[in-house]
């Protein structure tokens, strides 16, 4: 099942249509926890929002952006890239990267010791 997160001031802009059939929630409504649900009750992610397209990576989902700067090309491990005008017809091209979370954290673990040896005066 394909479900769409969206970003919430750049859809329009980008001129996306979101067909009634793929469910969808914007960026900019509910909780994270919501977010976080709704992202990881979908086989497949589509989306032109930042953290949407990291948290379904994280969360080991097959992943498709569209992105709208180059921001979104500097994930750890890349997901599918569609253009606003493709991405219905590169539904199945979705990339699941199961090793997010993992390598992600671990990132964040030897970047807590780099902080933590300068705060003791041992860096």
């Amino acid at each position: 099942m394909w479900f769409f997160y969206w970003h919430g001031g750049k859809t329009a802009k980008q001129h996306i249509r979101i067909p009634d059939s793929i469910p969808d929630k914007a960026n900019n409504v509910g909780s994270f926890e919501e977010s976080i649900r709704f992202i990881a009750s979908g086989r497949t992610v589509i989306s032109n929002s930042y953290h949407g397209v990291y948290w379904s990576l994280l969360l080991g989902r097959k992943t498709i952006c569209i992105p709208f700067s180059n921001k979104f090309y500097g994930y750890r491990l890349p997901p599918a890239y569609a253009t606003r005008k493709n991405w219905l017809h590169k539904l199945e091209t979705g990339i699941a990267q199961p090793q997010m979370l993992d390598t992600c954290r671990a990132a964040t673990m030897a970047f807590k010791a780099k902080v933590d040896a300068l705060l003791t005066g041992a860096g």
